[in-house]
Parts: C-alpha cells; sequence; structure tokens
C-alpha cells in the first residue's frame, strides 16, 4: 500500500508562502539617444528579477502614449542593462517609449519616456537661422539631469533665445538671452513670440525688448555672460568663435543646469527662437565638456 501523508494547515500554509516568494519584476527605462529622425535608441537598467527568472526584456513604443502599441524589441534573458533601437520614426514627431521585463508572475514595465525624433541642435554644430518668425527645436532631457547650453549670434538684427521645459504651449520658461548680465533665467518678455498669438515684433519693438538682443541695441556687444556662465556651472567657454575662420563671433551665452526631477516633470526641452525681418541669426550648442567648452 502506498505511503501517503495528509496535507495540514503548515503545509498549506508552506504552499501558500511559497506562492508569494515571487514578485513581479522592476526595469527603468533609460533616456532616448541617438535619435536621427527615422530611429532612435532606449533601454533598460536597475532590473530586478522579483525572486524569479527574469525570461524576457526589451522595450515598445507608441505614438499615442501607448493607447495603441507601434513596435518592441525582445533582447533576451536576465537582469543585466541593456540597449535597443526604436524604429519606424517619422522625423521631428511626438513618440513614447517604455522597458518591460517579464518574469514567471508576469511583465512589469518602466516608466513611459516621451521623446522627440530628430533634434537639429547637435553637440558641437551650429544652426542657422530659417526666416523671421519663430523657430522652435525640441531637445530631449537626459534622466540624469544635465547642462543645456548655446552660444547665440543675432548679428544687427535683435533676436532672443528662450530655452522652455516642456512645450511652448504649457511649458515653463526657465532661460533667456538678454541685455543683462545675470538675467539668463528672466525676466522674460511674454509679449513677442509667446504662446498663444506669438507676436513679432517690428525691428524698432525688438531693440526696446530687453530680452532681445544684437549689435543694433549695443556695438560692440559685450554681454556676453561668460562670467556668470562659468560661476554657475563651472565649465568656461573656450572663445566665442568655434567654428573658427569665416564663422561669426557669437555674442552670448544662455544655458539651464536641470536635474533628475526636471526629467521626470518633462523629458523634452524646447529652444524658441524669436526673429524679426531679414534676421540671419546662428545657435551654437555646447554639450560641455567638450573641445568648445572646458
Amino acid at each position: 500500500m502506498a505511503n501517503y501523508r495528509e496535507q495540514t494547515a503548515t503545509d498549506l500554509e508552506v504552499l501558500t508562502t511559497c506562492s508569494s516568494c515571487v514578485a513581479l519584476p522592476t526595469i527603468v527605462t533609460t533616456s532616448v539617444s541617438n535619435e536621427t529622425g527615422t530611429a532612435a535608441d532606449s533601454g533598460g537598467e536597475t532590473i530586478t528579477d522579483g525572486g524569479g527568472t527574469v525570461s524576457q526584456k526589451g522595450i515598445q513604443w507608441s505614438a499615442d502614449n501607448f493607447a495603441t502599441q507601434m513596435g518592441a524589441t525582445a533582447v533576451g534573458a536576465g537582469t543585466a542593462s541593456f540597449a535597443s533601437s526604436i524604429t519606424g520614426l517619422t522625423v521631428n514627431s511626438t513618440y513614447y517609449v517604455r522597458a518591460f521585463a517579464t518574469n514567471e508572475i508576469g511583465t512589469a514595465f518602466g516608466a513611459i519616456i516621451q521623446f522627440v525624433s530628430a533634434v537639429s541642435f547637435t553637440c558641437g554644430a551650429a544652426t542657422i537661422s530659417g526666416n523671421a518668425g519663430v523657430q522652435d527645436t525640441n531637445i530631449n532631457l537626459d534622466s540624469s539631469g544635465g547642462l543645456l547650453a548655446f552660444l547665440l549670434y543675432a548679428s544687427s538684427v535683435p533676436d532672443k533665445l528662450e530655452i522652455i521645459h516642456g512645450n511652448p504651449s504649457n511649458g515653463t520658461k526657465v532661460s533667456t538671452s538678454g541685455v543683462s548680465a545675470t538675467g539668463n533665467s528672466g525676466p522674460f518678455d511674454n509679449t513677442y513670440g509667446t504662446e498663444p498669438s506669438n507676436l513679432i515684433p517690428s525691428k524698432p519693438q525688438a531693440i526696446a525688448n530687453a530680452q532681445f538682443i544684437g549689435d543694433d541695441i549695443q556695438s560692440p556687444w559685450t554681454v556676453t555672460r561668460l562670467t556668470e556662465f562659468n560661476t554657475a556651472t563651472g565649465y568656461t567657454v573656450v572663445n566665442l568663435n568655434p567654428g573658427g575662420s569665416g564663422n561669426p563671433t557669437y555674442q552670448q551665452v544662455i544655458w539651464w543646469e536641470y536635474t533628475t526631477a526636471d526629467f521626470q516633470s518633462n523629458p523634452i526641452a524646447t529652444v524658441r527662437i524669436t526673429g524679426t525681418a531679414n534676421t540671419a541669426w546662428k545657435v551654437f550648442r555646447l554639450c560641455c565638456p567638450d573641445n568648445n567648452c572646458t
């Protein structure tokens, strides 16, 4: 006769306890990088297995904050950090990405990161003016915080540059050009080039506005803010002509130091430039430390 033992309350307690030994995994979505307009990179880090085994991990992306899913990649098992590619994007569009990890219990997701598919302000490169009016360029922030820094050349036609945390329609202005050496973070002009009217000033109106800079306002231009930038960030701009011979001498540095909390609040910044008729501004992005910012 086969031996057997009657299941006891203690046995059931052990079974119940063991079934709760494994929890969902955890994973952190890494910030977006290497945006080309049609592709970008993200991934996962700080992965825990929940007491079980991570059998699959990867990223998913969406154009509508995961009301629907555009695509996904799976990179295999384990808790090692990883990077993967986001594909099939359209230039200068908004997307969302999240990392995932799966174990015996189910699938867990990292935070959803909003990003734009192209960055026109590349490190160590100049962006040349379009036409008069308002030009916006979105920049993806880094999850660990960082520094956005730009040199502005407004020439003899006054222009202004503002850094907005988020989108211009509902974001927060955090930095601005101006005639003051200490006014990098304001006060802000909310008349010209500001939502919802986006009013464009005439040249006399721009000259009279403290946020617009250029030789028409002060010649030669002296309010570079280089000293203030060094004091605030610890970095030094090597010179105001980073492009070398044949390129303009930039007139002012405008910057914003942001934190992890800023990224978590909104992972995008907007550089908004407002120009008058016949403008010829240029903007050079510093990515300190680099050859132009030490």
